[in-house]
């Protein structure tokens, strides 16, 4: 009897027995699966920025020797290269798919035939013009292989979520044959899962939206919980780098002014007639000195203002906003700037009220509306926008002008980058205000994006209802 009875609990025992043991070795892959995710997304990230730069310097490099032909900068070009090959070497140590892999070995074979031109062109005193177009075109085979980089991590996310999938499914199947002790015993271990992935989950998309005041903390077994140590020492580092990098800004910004006042001084000087009476040629140089001097002091006022504005902007809360008002507040404040244009102003207002940091979202609104006066015709409209779609306010504004390529529709929200266009047309203005617009969508855990509106552009920033 005895032998039954130890029969009978051993077959009550190995469902239960067999399901622990597969919830945890599910844990273990999820873990194991999570920890590389994260570590070669950092990595993929790292390298591309690292082979952007790279790709930047070596176009740099070789232009200047053709301008130049300083044999130094041949010797530097060379550098270059080996460096770039470096990182696609480093690159192809984190691959990830074939996708990848593919633009990875495409980028390698422009690389060789960047160099066999470059040295074929040195060694027959042909011109380098050739060379210099594959250099161009390597850095748009750069920007394809980061997109794969990217869409790689994309794609093993969603393998991590099915693979989540399929362990809950496994779990089921065994909690079918279990007695109700078992069930609940099964049922806890899910909960404790999904609490662990939902925590780790939740860690990654704060670190994510650049809520680096947000302490990280992972419920879980012992290894999910290491990770959320590392995820929360990764949110430590990242705020000490912005606090750095703000640092940074305003100490390069004040260094600069010592020897930028000095310049100013040496060409105000020359005006005197302090070091004789200058020729023509003499007095357009001083013009030009004056002429940069200014520019440059400009561009020095703004980095400070715009470091200023990321330090007062942290500070900032939520509240709800009546969106007429909001929307009539704007148009008076560009009322006359608009009038001088020739521009009509056309609100289409689909919300009664509208919630997020009340200083942030006039911020944002203002820079995409003087955005669009800059490049709008005159005699056309300033479309306004402001709606709540699936849980989301809308943020919209619409020129009528030359709108935006699509290889400048992400470059142009970073600090001091400003399209094509704008440089060719003469429109003024420093880089900063659409990068503004970028840090307000991000402190409310949204997004802005510019699309085609044709004719013109339509600038959208979109961020969750969290009232």
């Amino acid at each position: 009897m005895s032998s039954w009875i130890l029969l009978g609990y051993l077959a009550v025992s190995f469902p239960l027995l067999l399901g622990i043991g597969l919830g945890q070795w599910s844990l273990i892959e999820l873990t194991r699966h999570s920890k590389a995710l994260v570590q070669d997304g950092s990595q993929v990230t790292q390298l591309g920025n690292r082979l952007r730069d790279d790709v930047t310097n070596l176009e740099r490099t070789a232009r200047q020797y053709v301008a130049l032909g300083d044999n130094e900068l041949l010797v530097l070009f060379y550098q270059r290269i080996a460096r770039l090959d470096e990182t696609l070497s480093l690159m192809r140590d984190h691959g990830l798919d074939r996708d990848f892999g593919f633009s990875l070995v495409t980028m390698r074979g422009q690389l060789a035939e960047l160099v066999r031109q470059w040295n074929k062109g040195l060694q027959s005193g042909n011109e380098l013009s050739q060379a210099i177009q594959g250099v161009r075109q390597l850095g748009e085979q750069a920007e394809k292989l980061v997109k794969a980089g990217h869409a790689s991590i994309k794609r093993e996310t969603g393998n991590l979520q099915r693979a989540a999938a399929t362990a809950r499914q496994r779990m089921l199947i065994c909690a079918l044959g279990l007695v109700p002790v078992a069930l609940l015993a099964i049922w806890l271990l899910m909960r404790r899962l999904r609490r662990a992935l939902a925590s780790l989950r939740q860690a990654i998309s704060v670190i994510g939206h650049g809520h680096q005041d947000r302490p990280i903390r992972v419920e879980g077994p012992r290894e999910l919980v290491e990770v959320g140590e590392r995820l929360d020492w990764l949110r430590r580092r990242l705020a000490e780098l912005e606090g750095e990098k703000d640092r940074f800004l305003r100490h390069v910004s004040h260094e600069l002014k010592t020897p930028l006042a000095s310049l100013r001084e040496a060409a105000d000087l020359m005006g005197h007639d302090s070091v004789g009476i200058l020729n023509p040629q003499q007095v357009e140089l001083r013009s030009i000195l004056l002429e940069s001097a200014d520019e440059l002091h400009e561009q020095i006022a703004h980095l400070l203002a715009y470091a200023a504005w990321r330090r007062e902007q942290k500070r900032q809360r939520a509240t709800d906003l009546t969106a007429a008002e909001f929307a009539d507040d704007l148009h008076g404040r560009f009322e006359l700037q608009m009038q001088r244009h020739g521009l009509q102003w056309q609100p289409d207002i689909r919300c009664e009220l509208i919630h997020g940091q009340p200083a942030r979202l006039q911020e944002a609104a203002e820079n995409l509306i003087s955005n669009a006066i800059k490049h709008a015709p005159r005699d056309s409209a300033i479309e306004f926008g402001l709606c709540c779609v699936d849980g989301h306010f809308e943020l919209s504004v619409r020129d009528h002008g030359a709108g935006v390529p699509d290889n400048e529709k992400d470059i142009i929200f970073e600090p001091f980058q400003r399209g094509h266009q704008t440089h060719e047309q003469g429109i003024p203005g420093t880089g900063v205000g659409l990068s503004i617009v970028s840090e307000c969508a991000l402190a409310h855990s949204g997004e802005v994006f510019v699309e085609d509106a044709q004719p013109g552009s339509r600038f959208v920033f979109r961020w969750p209802d969290q009232s």
